[in-house]
This record gives C-alpha cells, structure tokens and sequence, in this order.
C-alpha cells in the first residue's frame, strides 16, 4: 500500500449562480476558511466547524483559572498545616464558590457551540 500524498492533485471544477458562489464565499469567511477546505469539510465530515465565539478563548481561561484554583485549594486541603476546621470550612466555601463558577461557564460554553 504507498504512503498518501501530502499534496492533493485532482481537481474538481463546480458551476454555480453568482448567488451561490457569494453565499460559498461568506461561509468559507465566517469560518475563516478557505472555499476549498470548507467544501472539503462539507464532504469530509458531513458539516464544518462552527465559527468561534469572540468569548470563547476568554470563558476557556476562566475554566483553566479555576481548575487551577481547585487544585491550590486540594493541596492545602491535603497538606500537613490544614488542620484547622474553620480553615476547612473557609476552603469548603471556596471550593463550592468555584464550582458554581465553572456550573456557569460551561453553560456560556455549550451555549457557544450550539
């Protein structure tokens, strides 16, 4: 079996309205594509991707913050200076804090997508 070409050598020539080709045109530019590689997705996958939301990377470092926030509040919660119980109930606030938190931007996030 030979390897696949990394460059692609067929060609595929398409008639379309001046209507269709400015809505080809507007879809492949929404999505930052070019009309080849949005046709190609099309046929590919049966879809393409959805253009991203302007928020998206925003809401994605939120939910990295607060991941990483709960990992800081397990450390102290499982280090030897965490013995204090009105320090567990401090961290037992944040952590729910947080959860709430990330409950909210996985809402935004499926709301980006969808």
């Amino acid at each position: 079996m030979s390897e696949k070409s990394r460059y692609r050598t067929r060609t595929f020539k398409v008639y379309l309205f001046n209507e269709e080709l400015q809505l080809l045109n507007d879809k492949a530019t929404a999505l930052n594509m070019t009309k080849s590689a949005y046709i190609r997705d099309l046929i590919l996958f049966g879809q393409t991707r959805k253009a991203e939301d302007k928020n998206y990377e925003k809401v994605i470092y939120e939910l990295n913050k607060i991941g990483s926030n709960i990992n800081q509040l397990a450390y102290i919660a499982n280090s030897e200076f965490s013995t204090n119980g009105i320090e567990i109930l401090s961290l037992i606030s944040n952590y729910q804090e947080l959860l709430e938190q990330f409950d909210e931007l996985t809402a935004i996030v499926k709301g980006c997508e969808g």
